[in-house]
């Protein structure tokens, strides 16, 4: 499936990769997307699978080379190796993010897409506490997007934290609105 996107001339997507490649895309305060894959950085041999330099907010731009090349053999051998640092996952998931909320044009078929792919990475790296936050939090913004709202069906809430799930907030928001 192919999602869809607004594209200049020097940025594009794979189809089937889900990650943004290119030299241009701008994220949140006008700097360099953190997901942007860029083919003009040096990169080199994969050997950081644990990424334990990688900064708190990590960014494709800012990752080593080494690591830019781990992140890379990731990508390319399905994005499920456990041997990834989260980090590596979470420069891919901030991909899925920014198709989820900033790419026009997107439909329900592309939608599901994005939440199967967060669901694999979720039964891999859902171990790590702040990865499960995001991806949770993630799966159910895509559900509410994909018309959820106000048809939920009994279903275990799982908390992740002190917070209420997002679909449940909402639901219980229209049931108290319709009295």
């Amino acid at each position: 499936t192919r999602l869809q996107g607004d594209w200049s001339s020097d940025v594009c997507s794979s189809d089937l990769g889900l990650f943004y490649v290119g030299d241009r895309l701008t994220g949140r305060h006008g700097q360099t997307d953190p997901s942007l894959v860029r083919p003009s950085l040096p990169v080199a041999a994969a050997h950081d699978w644990d990424g334990a330099s990688i900064d708190d907010w990590p960014s494709y731009s800012a990752l080593l080379p080494s690591e830019r090349g781990t992140f890379l053999e990731w990508l390319a051998g399905g994005r499920r190796d456990p041997r990834a640092g989260i980090s590596y996952v979470f420069v891919f998931f901030y991909g899925l993010e920014r198709r989820a909320f900033k790419d026009p044009d997107r439909g329900d078929e592309d939608l599901a897409v994005l939440r199967e792919e967060v669901r694999g990475l979720r039964e891999v790296y859902g171990h790590n506490r702040s990865f499960e936050r995001y991806a949770s939090s993630l799966l159910d913004a895509l559900d509410l997007l994909m018309g959820g709202v106000g048809r939920a069906t009994p279903r275990s809430v799982d908390f992740v934290g002190d917070e209420l799930p997002q679909w449940l907030r909402v639901e219980l928001s229209l049931r108290a609105r319709a009295g």
